[in-house]
């Protein structure tokens, strides 16, 4: 039995509900995901450093990139799609695991999506590149799946 967490097995949900009682649905037609977590930097090198150049973390960047396959009816397009539209704020969290499975962790962050771009290949389903970044409002923050 591997200990490897597999991609296909993260899930990325998005909230419909308030932000304390959230109702969470699954993005279900992600084929590719990653969750970009950066810090910008500033050099505080001195000549107290003994010649060597030092960094410190300033401030933090959050990117949810995916390709979202076009599925006629689904929910969670529309949901993007709308949001996007209309520059609204979506509630979503990225685990490593299903919700309901206790050590499942990941990140949950308000996110505004400012990519929806259309891919069109030849030989390839139709499908979206869709790129969130942290919206104005509280700060993301690490959730683990408790008991």
């Amino acid at each position: 039995m591997s200990l490897a967490i597999l991609g296909l097995d993260c899930v990325l949900y998005y909230n419909v509900g308030p932000v304390n009682a959230p109702a969470w649905f699954e993005v279900e037609h992600i084929k590719d995901a990653t969750l970009g977590l950066r810090a910008a930097e500033a050099d505080v090198s001195t000549r107290g450093t003994g010649g060597w150049r030092a960094i410190a973390q300033t401030l933090k960047e959050l990117e949810i990139s995916f390709t979202l396959m076009a599925v006629q009816g689904d929910a969670a397009f529309a949901i993007l799609r709308s949001r996007f539209f209309d520059r609204q704020s979506l509630d979503v969290m990225v685990l490593d695991g299903d919700r309901t499975v206790v050590g499942s962790q990941g990140l949950r962050a308000l996110v505004q999506i400012v990519d929806f771009s259309r891919s069109e290949q030849l030989e390839e389903g139709v499908s979206y590149n869709v790129v969130m970044k942290c919206a104005l409002a509280t700060p993301p923050e690490w959730v683990v799946i408790a008991a």
